[in-house]
């Protein structure tokens, strides 16, 4: 019979508790063992370690008990006056709220924030009557009132719209009221990029009724952006024959990298947040660190870079956000700027403009201003192969 591995409880302190009880006291905090007692971790580490007559008294326990954590701390062998009264049911919020993050993400800094992370409006107003400064928005739309000050409100796996008694930048600044990858209501781009919903279960089928043309015609357009491209400047870069191309240092193709279904099913919820399928993809460009990439699926681009892209609204008001995907339809014009094309820039018909971040230098030799991409590994670094498709595909 194969042995069975043994799991840790790891502790608020950082230890992974694997040997006897003596350790779990030693490192005991009530919060994680509440959390191990209903997620039924506790029973199971105790009957892996033969410690019967403590998993018998985990059994018998009523988790509706208004002393639960005098009992817990009991059958473990700790001082219970040593610890506040528990909040159970803020614990097992708490688990289900690491339960669905860890279903969107492996990133252990989001999971490990699942405290300070609202996943609806409920878990908002919880976090606002705790005073925490910082609350993480996991969510499509979110009502924050501006009368609590002193807040930084943070978007995460995706871009939630907010919905706030104020109408610009200085409404928030006198409220000490700070955004982090967000749709603000004054930045009106409703009509042309999609906010996407937080991680949906499947992807969806594009509307039909917004105007697409197919996978196979935009390739070809690709590949005549990128020869266009290849005409007017001495660096070449040659289109891979395949859907999806990894781009490594200053859009180089990396053809080390396979693309397998794991990875495309990554940039699909990443980057075009589920809302396309694998099908609904004409080519994509994905750096091979996944720091920015850009997919032209049948009806929209899709655009990530987690170094934020730029949006500044037809009122002048400035944001910034990881993700985008902008219809075909609605752009009016996509150009590029600097004396090397790294820089793209995209505005739509409602006059938004969404743009890349850039950094500058001198050259030496003319004093010219040189754009380049802030991560080596940009796709921007192909920003005139992509300006080319985009001012081709939007008259499809």
């Amino acid at each position: 019979m194969a042995r069975k591995v043994k799991f840790a409880l790891e502790m608020a302190d950082g230890t992974k508790v694997r040997s006897n009880l003596e350790e779990l006291r030693e490192h005991f905090d009530i919060e994680s063992i509440a959390s191990y007692y209903l997620s039924g971790k506790l029973l199971e580490w105790l009957e892996d370690r033969y410690y019967d007559d403590e998993a018998a008294k985990i059994e018998e326990l009523d988790k509706d008990s208004p002393n639960l954590n005098a009992q817990l701390c009991a059958i473990i062998g700790v001082d219970a006056s040593k610890y506040d009264a528990l909040d159970l049911e803020a614990v097992e919020r708490l688990n289900e709220k690491k339960t669905i993050l860890r279903q969107k993400t492996s990133d252990s800094t989001i999971i490990d924030n699942a405290m300070i992370t609202a996943l609806n409006q409920e878990d908002l107003a919880d976090l606002l009557d705790l005073e925490s400064p910082v609350i993480y928005l996991c969510g499509e739309k979110f009502n924050i009132p501006i009368r609590v000050e002193h807040k930084k409100y943070i978007g995460i796996l995706g871009t939630p719209r907010i919905e706030i008694r104020a109408s610009s930048d200085a409404d928030l600044k006198a409220k000490d009221i700070l955004f982090e990858n967000v749709i603000l209501p004054w930045i009106n781009v409703t009509s042309s990029i999609h906010s996407a919903t937080a991680m949906p279960v499947a992807p969806q089928t594009p509307n039909d009724d917004i105007p697409s043309a197919s996978t196979e015609e935009l390739f070809e357009l690709w590949n005549t952006a990128v020869s266009k491209r290849k005409n007017n400047l001495k660096y070449i870069y040659d289109a891979a024959d395949s859907t999806w191309e990894p781009i490594s240092e200053q859009g180089e193709p990396n053809d080390d990298i396979d693309f397998n279904s794991g990875k495309i099913k990554i940039a699909l919820r990443t980057v075009c947040k589920n809302q396309y399928a694998e099908n609904d993809i004409a080519k994509a460009l994905i750096a091979d660190d996944f720091s920015s990439a850009c997919i032209f699926t049948t009806n929209s681009v899709c655009l990530y870079d987690k170094n934020k892209l730029k949006i500044v609204s037809t009122k002048g008001e400035h944001s910034e956000t990881t993700n985008m995907i902008i219809r075909y339809s609605d752009i009016a014009d996509v150009n590029i700027k600097g004396e090397l094309p790294y820089s793209l820039s995209i505005q739509t018909t409602d006059k938004t403009t969404i743009s890349t971040k850039t950094d500058y230098d001198k050259d030496d030799d003319y004093g010219i201003p040189l754009g380049f991409p802030i991560s080596e590994n940009s796709v921007w670094y192909l920003s005139e192969s992509i300006s080319n498709f985009l001012n081709a595909a939007k008259n499809i």
